[in-house]
């Protein structure tokens, strides 16, 4: 009876060890073993264990072969730890086939609890390194993908790792995360290896002391000497350039003799940088240094990496440095014509994200087909056609709004306004005609199509001019075959850059009065002699920009035109003059024609005068009445323009600037955000577009309340690479399926916008006591250092009205908030109007005021501009009375303002200009007495000119403008 007894009772103990499982961040395949026991799971004592034990957990939980046991420290926070021995032969399916034998032992004497490493797919590979045969050590042996900790990682584990893929023997070994951090989870263990093992996996793991190995900066790397991997150098951009291959660790040249458009191809393509648009010999990007690799590739073109080429070798002797190979690469978002009778023709496509996108015709002009010719080696730019000119593409639509100049050498040089709002179809896919004539001309790198180096297009390649002598004569030519008039300036150093194509030719002479420069005698020449490129500055070289208003399409209008920037004057400006700008610059509506350098007073020469434009005017510089810079104008009249796509972005209604409803300003008008597809990633561009960090959370509507008027967005599908939230992929503004209870919010993770200062500003900046009777604030802004700005007067917030009101007197407002410098002083109809009483009109203040707007303690408060205005009146009046005294007492002497005692303020008294609907700002002084060291006294005869005269001289540098 009490055999069968103890038999039972074995039984069902081994009956309850059925259910094994391996615990941790690897798991299920590797991680601390638990097994559950007695109704509850249990850690097991590393002492009590063995591998065949092991074996069969691996067997039993799917994963495959075990590898291996290790141990952890047992946490004082884990559950019960069985101290029992499991007995297993190795061969059983699963732990309830072995016994249990208990070992009288109370505690674990070792403290370390079992841990199992069964095998899943055995792997291991080299990632981000340009081949197989270098980059961050990741493995795929229990299950899933990890990294391999570096902290001890040495050569002999890189020389198993580098013979087990096949790749030679180890060159070097990393543990710094030299290939980058990738994504999967770091491996706390130490690999250890004594580089005879033909597997990794048959080397030693133990558990690192410190189990915190950091993915981002201890992973760990290896380079072997089969590793091969290109690069190209001195051109552009990394997709142009002489071509340079590592070996190993090494990195040489390659000689030019066996080179093909096959082989380069795979270097574009294993660099991601599009298709190969040109291959030179002769060292076209400078001669490099170092080995010359002469092995011969033999690429078919469609490897994705040059080490899938096989080569053979070969030993020129005589290939040196002047036989490097170069490339040309087409790069990311790089552009394409299809549909058309050649390659320099049809339908423009731009690749991005590895699509093929068409593009829109809304905003695609003359400029952005004159960049893609250039880009892609066909001349220049015979015209941009609309409407699907070569057929209707397929796919995604290219949305963006390029500003370009025409000049660009790619498309990426080109700025981008914004993701287009507006509905396009494949009916409007832009096309492109392109000369593909050798010989055609162009000015690069200039601030205009008729401006900067001169380059030469020939057998499909932009070339270089060079010339040591180059003179007027050749500049006529270049600026008369461009039609850009005549040459005013030329340059044969680096103004404009070096060119990065290869020379072409030099020693050019022309008598000024050929049609074209290939009628001029030159010589030709492939070397790169150390000249630089020749440049022309032409007569008819325009440009135009909106300079100090917050954005591109809001600001003082700005022109380029004989080599300088200058202004517009107002005279005459209005709205249809405005629209050509907003035209000129893809900005939407002229919202707005502003006069009287609303947008602060500009520098340099004013290039026009009475415009007048009409709808059929393209750019500003048709509407000219009469010649270039003739007017009767100064900085103080310069117009600006703020434009539909003028845009804005805010945070309402939470606890501090960095955080609430999203708001946007366009067309005038501020509106919200749906919650619709709104992400992180949206959020993050907001947070950054307001310099407020990262975002923390996206919120509903619930947390910062629901809005009013209109919703701008939605369907925002933010990526990685958009930087303002306009970029964004969305709906077509204004187009919604929302209400404002899905208005979306945000909180950032700063509490403010971050601000950066001169160093000189914060040197000198004084901060002074605010009064309780008087502060200063900015409403219903993007942040706390924008807004409509309010005055605290007797206890009541009021308003600023806006006549004369201009950059100088923003300045002192930012000044006296900690806020910068001003970036725009917004005029009322741009900004939620105030309610409640305006407390000042018509304020003035100079460029030199430095005093802030609570100088003073209460009764009273100054503005510094009326400061200034009365310290003049109470001199002018002082003078006078001075020199009546001097009169009556008979003093002969000239008036000196050198006796002029200190005037003493005692009252001034400053009337509500709210109070009454007629009341101005001249009469808000109301009293003033002054007092001086002499007694004042009233006479009728009045002689003060020679008294002006020399106040004057004395005071009248003090102010600018006073009225």
């Amino acid at each position: 009876m009490h055999r069968l007894g103890m038999f039972v009772l074995i039984r069902l103990v081994s009956m309850e060890l059925r259910t094994p499982r391996l615990v941790g961040p690897y798991a299920p395949c590797v991680g601390n073993l638990e097994v559950y026991h007695r109704g509850q799971w249990n850690s097991v004592c590393s002492s009590r264990w063995d591998s065949a034990a092991g074996q069969v957990v691996c067997k039993q939980i799917g994963c495959d072969s075990y590898h291996t046991t290790s141990a952890n420290s047992i946490p004082q926070e884990t559950g019960p730890v069985l101290l029992d021995k499991i007995q297993c032969k190795g061969t059983e399916s699963s732990l309830s086939e072995c016994t249990l034998s208990p070992s009288g032992q109370q505690t674990c004497e070792t403290g370390m609890s079992v841990v199992i490493f069964c095998k899943v797919e055995q792997n291991v590979i080299l990632e981000d390194g340009g081949s197989p045969c270098a980059g961050r050590v990741q493995a795929r042996n229990f299950g899933t993908w990890i990294i391999i900790c570096g902290r001890t990682w040495d050569m002999n584990d890189a020389r198993v790792v580098c013979k087990y893929l096949g790749c030679g023997d180890a060159v070097s070994a990393s543990g710094n995360s030299q290939f980058g951090s990738g994504i999967w989870l770091m491996l706390n263990y130490e690999v250890g290896c004594n580089g005879s093992e033909e597997d990794p996996w048959k080397c030693e793991l133990k558990q690192l002391a410190h189990s915190n190995c950091s993915r981002e900066t201890e992973g760990a790397g290896v380079i072997c000497s089969d590793h091969k991997q290109p690069r190209l150098v001195g051109g552009t951009d990394r997709c142009s350039g002489r071509l340079e291959i590592q070996k190993g660790e090494t990195w040489g040249t390659v000689c030019d003799s066996h080179w093909d458009s096959l082989d380069a191809s795979v270097v574009c393509a294993s660099l991601k940088c599009g298709e190969v648009i040109s291959v030179f010999s002769g060292a076209q990007f400078g001669e490099g240094s170092g080995p010359i690799w002469q092995d011969v590739y033999e690429c078919q073109g469609n490897e994705t990496i040059l080490w899938s080429c096989p080569t053979t070798q070969t030993n020129r002797k005589n290939c040196t440095h002047r036989h490097d190979v170069s490339i040309i690469c087409s790069g990311q978002r790089r552009p394409r014509l299809v549909g058309g009778s050649d390659t320099c023709s049809g339908r423009v496509e731009i690749m991005f994200e590895d699509t093929w996108n068409t593009v829109c015709d809304t905003y695609w002009d003359l400029q952005d087909a004159a960049v893609v010719c250039n880009q892609l080696g066909c001349g220049a730019v015979i015209s941009s056609p609309g409407g699907a000119y070569f057929g209707e593409g397929n796919g995604p639509i290219w949305n963006y709004i390029h500003v370009c100049i025409g000049n660009e050498l790619h498309l990426t040089d080109c700025s981008i306004a914004s993701w287009g709002n507006h509905q396009c179809t494949h009916r409007n896919d832009a096309s492109v005609i392109c000369s593909d004539e050798d010989w055609q001309l162009r000015l690069a790198n200039g601030e205009s199509i008729c401006e900067g180096r001169v380059e030469v297009y020939y057998d499909g390649v932009w070339r270089r001019v060079i010339d040591t002598e180059w003179n007027l004569n050749e500049a006529e030519v270049v600026c008369r075959q461009l039609k850009c008039g005549s040459a005013i300036n030329i340059y044969n150093h680096s103004k404009f850059g070096k060119g990065t194509g290869p020379t072409w030719i030099t020693n050019v002479r022309c008598n000024g009065t050929e049609p074209f420069l290939r009628n001029c005698s030159f010589r030709k020449t492939e070397q790169s002699p150390f000249v630089d490129d020749v440049g022309v500055v032409c007569s008819d070289h325009f440009q135009i920009r909106l300079v100090d208003g917050g954005s591109r399409c809001a600001g003082r209008v700005e022109l380029y035109y004989n080599g300088s920037w200058g202004t517009v004057c107002d005279d005459s400006w209005d709205l249809a003059d405005a629209q050509v700008v907003c035209n000129q610059l893809k900005c939407g509506q002229a919202l707005n024609a502003t006069v009287s350098s609303w947008f602060g007073p500009g520098v340099g020469p004013i290039w026009l005068d009475n415009v007048n434009c009409n709808m059929k005017d393209s750019v500003l510089w048709e509407c000219l009445v009469g010649q270039w810079s003739e007017s009767d104008c100064n900085h103080k009249e310069d117009a600006g323009v703020i434009c539909s796509d003028h845009r804005a972005v805010r945070l309402q209604d939470g606890a501090n600037p960095c955080q609430g409803r999203v708001e946007v300003y366009y067309n005038r008008t501020w509106g919200t955000v749906c919650a619709d597809s709104f992400g992180k990633a949206a959020a993050d561009v907001v947070c950054q577009q307001l310099s407020c960090g990262s975002a923390q959370s996206v919120e509903s509507a619930n947390t910062f309340g629901s809005g009013s008027g209109q919703i701008w967005l939605d369907d925002v599908n933010c990526r990685l690479h958009d930087t303002l939230l306009w970029q964004c992929p969305s709906s077509p503004w204004g187009q919604h399926n929302c209400d404002h209870k899905e208005d979306v919010g945000v909180i950032c993770s700063e509490l403010g916008p971050r601000k950066t200062r001169n160093e000189g500003d914060t040197k000198n900046r004084k901060t002074e006591p605010v009064s309780e009777n008087f502060e200063l604030r900015l409403a219903a802004g993007f942040n706390n250092c924008s807004g409509r700005v309010e005055i605290l007067f007797n206890g009541t917030w009021g308003t600023i009205c806006d006549d004369s009101w201009d950059k100088q007197d923003a300045a002192v407002v930012c000044r006296q908030l900690n806020c910068g410098h001003p970036m725009l002083a917004l005029e009322e109809v741009l900004l939620e109007g105030g309610n409640g009483t305006i407390w000042i009109d018509e304020v003035k203040c100079h460029q030199k005021s430095t005093a802030s707007f609570n100088q003073q303690r209460p009764p009273i408060f100054f503005i510094p501009c009326i400061f200034v205005i009365l310290l003049i009146a109470v001199s002018l009046a002082l003078a006078a009375e001075l020199q009546r005294s001097y009169q009556k007492d008979n003093r002969r002497t000239q008036y000196s303002p050198g006796s002029f005692s200190g005037p003493v303020y005692e009252e001034i008294e400053i009337h509500n200009v709210g109070a009454s609907p007629d009341l101005h700002s001249n009469s808000s002084l109301n009293k003033l007495e002054y007092y001086t060291d002499s007694e004042l006294h009233q006479d009728d005869d009045i002689r003060m000119q020679n008294s002006f005269t020399s106040f004057d001289a004395e005071f009248g540098r003090e102010y600018e403008d006073v009225q």
